[in-house]
């Protein structure tokens, strides 16, 4: 597993490679360092081994140079670093089934059933009441994860259908996320980047920036199931926020990185 330097200097190759900028394997260090803390060294090296493990390929910046290189995500590295994305599931054509999970542990299992409800959130399933979960992903896509967690099978249910007692199916989703959470958090975010148009070119400009930047955004994206635009309540909550948010830190990104050669 990546630790929390591998997931930020890989973040900025990411941003970088927005733009199709290439930087210096140094000034990427020194970027990673002055936003995420850390040294210099270790960046240098955490480069070597993402390296090794085929997430970055490192390319000499010039014939002449030896130990200026510029590192670039392969197709694995941008696999592994791709971020959840609510346009790309907006998209995605509902099949009119839920899948629903319930699961009976005591109350003692107390250990078991917080590892079960955070696997649950992991997977952006929705409460709809006591034991009860409902995802509208297919059974199929998250059943291989539900072996990483050591359960009793038999005190598990998985069951895929539809309710055949609702009109439609808002009632499910209102009750199951709080999309009134997730939509305050886009609004923040949405006030936050228009408010921080990237005016200014500097590194520590950019770090500050791109700190608060990536909390906000994980706020958000963390509470967000990423429905398809079939289950959006459109008549009682108007656009999804998510979707513009996503538009706007794009080209957020692109305007800040455009000045990334002068740093």
């Amino acid at each position: 597993m990546r630790g929390p330097k591998s997931l930020d200097l890989m973040m900025i190759l990411a941003d970088l490679s927005l733009e199709g900028l290439e930087l210096a394997s140094a000034q990427i260090a020194r970027i990673c360092q002055n936003t995420f803390g850390g040294s210099n060294r270790s960046y240098m090296n955490l480069l070597r081994r993402l390296e090794k493990s085929g997430l970055i390929t490192v390319e000499p910046e010039d014939s002449d140079a030896k130990t200026r290189w510029v590192p670039k995500l392969t197709n694995a590295g941008i696999t592994s670093n791709s971020q959840p994305s609510p346009r790309t599931a907006w998209e995605v054509e509902w099949d009119g089934k839920w899948s629903l999970l319930t699961f009976d542990l005591p109350t003692h299992a107390g250990k078991a059933r917080k590892q079960l409800r955070k696997w649950l959130t992991s997977l952006r399933f929705g409460k709809l009441q006591g034991s009860v979960w409902v995802s509208h992903r297919k059974l199929s896509e998250i059943e291989n994860s539900l072996e990483e967690i050591e359960l009793d099978p038999e005190s598990v249910v998985c069951i895929e259908g539809s309710f055949w007692n609702a009109p439609n199916q808002d009632h499910y989703v209102e009750k199951a996320w709080q999309l009134d959470r997730m939509q305050a958090l886009y609004a923040e975010y949405l006030r936050f980047v228009e408010r921080e148009t990237g005016t200014e070119t500097s590194l520590l400009d950019y770090q500050k920036w791109r700190t608060c930047e990536k909390q906000l955004w994980s706020a958000a994206v963390e509470l967000d199931p990423l429905l398809p635009r079939e289950l959006w309540p459109q008549k009682s909550r108007g656009p999804n926020l998510a979707l513009d948010a996503e538009s706007k830190r794009q080209q957020a990104l692109e305007n800040w990185l455009e000045n990334a050669p002068h740093w």
